[in-house]
């Protein structure tokens, strides 16, 4: 062969081999093994509720990382993930953490906070700042920085009474120690004048700071209505949405001209429009209807016996069963008390129709309690449930009033409220189907909450705290 040919030929074919070698390496690269997804916590074989509609989810994995659900996995879907913690939920259901959005601190508080956290209730929004002498600034500082184990806090400042707003001078210096301190909410707890009314409004709007408290009886119904909600059902009957008060809101009047608006409550249409004009301010209301029923609890004889005798009593602090299970300290056993026990039990049907009519036309209903007398916190949480679904709610539509209706009020439900990919994980899990009984959502058999899992031994170590702390 020409020796030149023969070089030629020599270098085409080293070009040749070098394309080819790195054509392989370009097109056929080696397969890379991806690492397993690091997870803190893998629930397992659970069957979710997850509230952003009516369903069963059945059979799922939920994943959660740095407190946030990173992934929801069915039965046929696969993801290689290594946890630190897994929960076998065979056969149980979880939900979102419930809220109650009208408490009252009577108590110990960590007693308070264990009995919240074994019911599932992880939201809980205190709605006085006197109550039990504490600091709840500190109290709430605390819970978040996991200094003491329980639920979310949120914190009213004073409650505003014509007797600590004489004036605009001390108004404005009200507003002043709420913005200055962070308040999560304003409650007004009486008739203010115009003036002061509409400064704490604009006030509380400028540093979002949400409003709520009871029926303005002196004003139009629009004035009570442009507050971000109004607490307790109970309170529309005391008022007229068309002829307010023209005087000072003394007891006398309140039962006297309470009686004349009754007859008004009795008409369907009149509860429909009252429900309109709620919505159309996208005002909430907070129910505490087991607060109004407890009054019948404590003026039935037969009743007011039996509460002696219930299992739930060791949760209460001493001081409150020494006076409200006692015939002669429990103020509503007065004779002269106002209301006659026929009247009440006449109220308390009437106050639950017009919950469920307010539900039916779309008014946000938030769940609440007000943890006052023989009403237990935390337990009565699932007494709230009930009585919305005897009163005609449906049990799904009970749970979003301490679920998902919370969080879109408090304008949070991009993170809270349902259980759903990249939201936190928030949730508790029961034995059997809430949806099909509202009664299952007590059967609580584990709680997460702030990044811990507390399982059922924890949840009944901490029931035997509160009850051993409120025994002193």
């Amino acid at each position: 062969m020409n020796y030149l040919i023969k070089i030629t030929l020599t270098f085409l074919l080293s070009i040749v081999s070098i394309a080819c070698s790195d054509f392989k390496q370009t097109v056929l690269p080696q397969d890379t093994v991806q690492p397993p997804m690091a997870v803190d916590f893998a629930f397992t074989h659970v069957n979710l509720v997850p509230m952003n509609q009516e369903q069963v989810l059945r059979n799922r994995t939920v994943l959660v990382k740095d407190e946030r659900i990173v992934a929801i996995l069915s039965d046929d879907e696969t993801l290689d993930y290594q946890a630190v913690t897994t929960i076998d939920g065979k056969d149980q259901y979880v939900l979102p953490g419930l809220a109650d959005m009208h408490s009252h601190l009577r108590m110990n508080p960590q007693a308070m906070f264990n009995q919240y956290i074994a019911n599932g209730v992880t939201t809980v929004r205190n709605m006085s700042l006197k109550d039990g002498d504490q600091d709840h600034l500190a109290l709430r500082d605390k819970l978040k920085n996991r200094q003491m184990t329980g639920p979310r806090y949120l914190v009213s400042g004073p409650q505003l009474k014509p007797e600590n707003l004489p004036d605009m001078a001390a108004a404005e210096k009200m507003m002043r120690f709420y913005v200055e301190n962070g308040f999560d909410v304003v409650k007004i707890h009486a008739d203010l004048p115009q003036d002061i009314y509409d400064l704490v409004l604009t006030v509380s709007k400028q540093n979002n700071i949400m409003v709520t408290g009871h029926t303005q009886h002196k004003m139009p119904l629009a004035d009570t209505l442009r507050m971000d909600s109004v607490e307790h059902v109970e309170e529309l009957l005391y008022i007229s949405m068309h002829e307010p008060h023209t005087e000072e809101v003394d007891a006398k009047i309140f039962f006297r001209d309470h009686a004349k608006k009754l007859a008004d409550f009795e008409k369907p249409e009149y509860r429909l429009e009252m429900a309109k004009a709620f919505i159309e301010s996208d005002t909430a209301i907070v129910t505490t209807l087991t607060i109004f029923d407890a009054i019948t609890d404590w003026l039935d004889d037969e009743r007011f016996s039996a509460l002696a005798t219930r299992e739930h009593n060791k949760y209460l602090p001493k001081w409150i069963k020494e006076q409200y299970l006692s015939d002669s300290q429990n103020p509503y056993r007065d004779p002269n008390w106002p209301f006659t026990l026929e009247a009440i039990k006449h109220n308390n049907n009437l106050i639950q129709t017009l919950m469920a009519q307010f539900q039916q036309q779309g008014v946000q209903l938030i769940l609440g309690v007000d943890a006052f007398g023989t009403v237990i916190p935390g337990f009565s949480v699932h007494k709230e449930l009930g009585i919305m679904v005897k009163a005609g709610l449906s049990p799904f539509q009970a749970l979003e009033t301490g679920t998902i209706n919370v969080a879109r009020y408090l304008g949070e439900d991009d993170e809270r409220g349902s259980i759903e990919q990249g939201k936190l994980a928030d949730f508790f899990m029961v034995r059997n189907n809430p949806l099909e009984n509202i009664e299952n959502a007590q059967q609580v058999t584990g709680v997460f909450v702030k990044d811990q899992w507390h399982n059922q031994a924890d949840l009944t170590a901490m029931l035997a705290k509160a009850a051993a702390l409120n025994a002193r």
